[in-house]
């Protein structure tokens, strides 16, 4: 099945206003705290369905398609980087994150 996806990025820097159609960024100048970013982000989101992902790459992006397919039968998916195959494999990035 065919998606459309629309994505929103959070920068604390000085980039601001949309790049595309589907793409759109906002510039947080106050309050650059990571669960006000997100916050922010998701009540600026349109949509059925919301996905909140790092930019980092710790997480896949290749799974969101399966994850929103689970949405069938699940209120709600989360993945997660701290359980075996969740994209941490590296460990001294793993016991890093673990102090953060």
């Amino acid at each position: 099945m065919r998606r459309r996806y629309n994505l929103n990025g959070a920068d604390t820097g000085r980039l601001s206003g949309k790049t595309s159609a589907s793409v759109r960024l906002f510039v947080r100048t106050q309050d650059k705290g990571l669960a006000q970013s997100i916050r922010d982000g998701l009540l600026l989101a349109h949509g059925r369905t919301l996905v909140v992902m790092d930019t980092d790459f710790n997480h896949d992006p290749a799974m969101i398609p399966q994850m929103v397919d689970l949405l069938r039968y699940y209120d709600l998916v989360i993945g997660s980087r701290f359980v075996m195959r969740g994209g941490m494999e590296d460990r001294l990035r793993y016991h890093l994150s673990q102090l953060y």
